[in-house]
């Protein structure tokens, strides 16, 4: 039985002129989701990519800092019964201390997109780690040498090189553990991106 809708067109000839059309829907539909697959593959890459160079600079730095960082350490240890020395003195005789910020562009990138998913769990409980490490820990602790050196510059006491080399000794081991995460992190994204 054939079913006529307008004159000599019949439900058979719909569905021959819908198959076409619904066969290119599919098909583009199809290329779309490979082609917004392949966006969001080459985003997750290119983050990782950043995240990579960020970290090697990032490596870079603390290290520095940390060498620079230790004859300090060392003059406020072997000096911190001495009356004679102020802790500006010991500043001086060092040439300072040294700190930087860390580079975490890559990581706030994918962090923030939708793209997550598609990311190693072990580099995002890593970044992540890594992440409050220096929001958290090696801000306070850099606060606190930083206050402390701040509040006590002319200061002789050695109760106060005591409080201060203990502070710049939290600060350095904090950096340390910051250093081996990053470094952890490095060695997964070279096995990830074949670098």
């Amino acid at each position: 039985m054939k079913w006529k809708l307008n004159g000599n067109v019949t439900l058979k000839k719909i569905g021959i002129d819908f198959i076409p059309v619904f066969l290119g829907v599919l098909v583009a539909m199809m290329f779309g989701n490979i082609q917004e697959n392949f966006r969001e593959k080459r985003f997750v890459e290119s983050s990782l990519g950043h995240i990579y160079e960020n970290n090697l600079t990032n490596i870079t730095n603390i290290e520095q800092n940390l060498e620079r960082n230790k004859p300090l350490l060392d003059s406020l240890n072997k000096y911190r019964d001495s009356t004679e020395l102020s802790v500006l003195d010991l500043l001086q005789m060092n040439d300072g201390y040294a700190i930087n910020t860390k580079e975490l562009t890559g990581w706030y990138m994918l962090k923030n997109s939708k793209q997550m998913s598609r990311v190693d769990y072990e580099i995002i409980s890593l970044m992540t780690i890594i992440e409050i490490s220096i929001d958290r820990y090696e801000t306070f602790f850099l606060n606190r040498v930083t206050q402390l050196m701040d509040d006590n510059m002319y200061s002789t006491d050695p109760k106060v090189k005591r409080q201060l080399a203990g502070a710049l000794s939290d600060y350095l081991n904090t950096t340390k553990e910051l250093l081996k995460n990053i470094k952890k992190v490095n060695t997964k994204l070279k096995q990830e991106l074949d670098i």
